[in-house]
């Protein structure tokens, strides 16, 4: 097993977990040495060595719970797998050892009173100024912090762990990549939705704007294609002719989609009888435009094209433009008549509407 697999010291969220474990045992070890050292320069206790070795390591467990609770209260774990479920129980573990190393702490004089040396004789105290003066010994002092120290010793280790695991703490890129993976399935999911919008959009545009009812005379050839701004380039959210999917244009007048997102709130025509397209504002009257061009013929040899747009924002939102088009390859006009523009305009307006708040929160971009 490759050390890398259960030891991570090159994130920074891992380092920072580390930092914290370190700085809560610093500081959990001199709250006990720092007193201990200042009271006993005044009073001398019994054994003080080894009661403030019991001491100390009992209360190190109360840093290892605090350490726990910080780390399963942050976001640096995933709380949404089993993760917290085991952290929680090793926590109340924890509780009970706390409660049972202050209890083997608070008996260490009995133990010492109670042990025997290496040679088999107990511990004789000789008390001075009624403190004992006879050395503890290294046998009844490991003897008497073995149960303390190991407890701490392992507890210790165990967090250690945890702080380097590179499974447990969630790295930035790791979050990054998960975030993209939800945009990259909402997209994917909005783009679906929308494509079997395109198509209903597609049959009620050749009914009502059309006025073909009859399926005998419907366009084989029509499409409707589906567009939101991002980053100043308008993308193709759905369409239902595949072979321009991935078109993107720019937010200017070199395309007839550019050019209704350039002049936002209106309907756009043209067809291979014009010169010029017609820009139909929708608070305004149409007006051939000398200066839009008609690119997508060029892409998809479009031979009659209509789209409109729509923001509920102001033109100093470009980003909120959203726009619909209609086209054909076959012969028919898609702009015969003038049932197109309040028909694209209501749809525009319903699409707007849905992708509003993906819009504004620029969680709406091509993925």
């Amino acid at each position: 097993m490759p050390l890398s697999s259960i030891v991570d010291l090159t994130h920074s969220e891992n380092l920072h977990w580390l930092a914290v474990f370190g700085s809560s045992v610093v500081l959990s070890l001199a709250s006990s040495l720092v007193p201990n050292y200042a009271e006993t320069t005044l009073d001398m206790r019994s054994h003080n060595r080894v009661r403030l070795f019991n001491e100390t390591t009992a209360r190190l467990h109360i840093a290892y719970i605090i350490f726990l609770l910080a780390l399963i209260t942050s976001n640096d774990i995933d709380k949404a797998d089993n993760t917290m479920i085991w952290l929680l129980a090793l926590i109340v573990v924890l509780v009970f050892v706390l409660m049972g190393a202050i209890i083997v702490s608070g008996r260490t004089i009995k133990r010492i009173r109670e042990s025997k040396h290496s040679g088999g004789t107990k511990h004789q105290c000789n008390l001075v100024n009624g403190i004992c003066d006879t050395p503890v010994g290294w046998w009844i002092g490991c003897r008497v912090c073995f149960t303390n120290g190991l407890l701490a010793i392992a507890v210790g280790v165990l967090c250690l762990g945890l702080t380097v695991n590179p499974t447990l703490i969630k790295h930035s890129d790791s979050i990054n990549a998960s975030t993209q993976k939800q945009q990259n399935d909402f997209y994917q999911a909005l783009r679906g939705t929308y494509k079997q919008i395109a198509h209903r959009t597609k049959d009620e545009f050749e009914e009502k704007a059309l006025g073909i009812k009859d399926a005998k005379f419907k366009d084989d050839k029509l499409n409707v294609s589906y567009w939101y701004s991002h980053e100043g380039i308008i993308n193709q959210l759905a369409t239902t002719h595949d072979p321009s999917a991935g078109n993107t244009y720019k937010i200017d007048e070199e395309s007839i989609i550019g050019c209704g997102f350039f002049h936002q709130n209106s309907s756009v025509a043209w067809d291979d009888t014009r010169i010029h397209p017609v820009v139909w504002p929708y608070s305004g009257v149409p007006v051939p435009k000398e200066t839009c061009k008609y690119a997508e013929l060029q892409i998809a040899k479009i031979r009659s094209i209509v789209c409109a747009t729509y923001n509920g924002s102001g033109p100093k939102s470009p980003e909120l433009t959203v726009g619909i088009c209609a086209f054909t390859t076959g012969t028919r006009n898609v702009s015969s008549n003038n049932n197109y523009h309040d028909f694209l305009k209501a749809k525009a307006e319903e699409f707007y509407g849905s992708v509003f708040p993906v819009l504004r929160n620029k969680t709406l971009q091509p993925q």
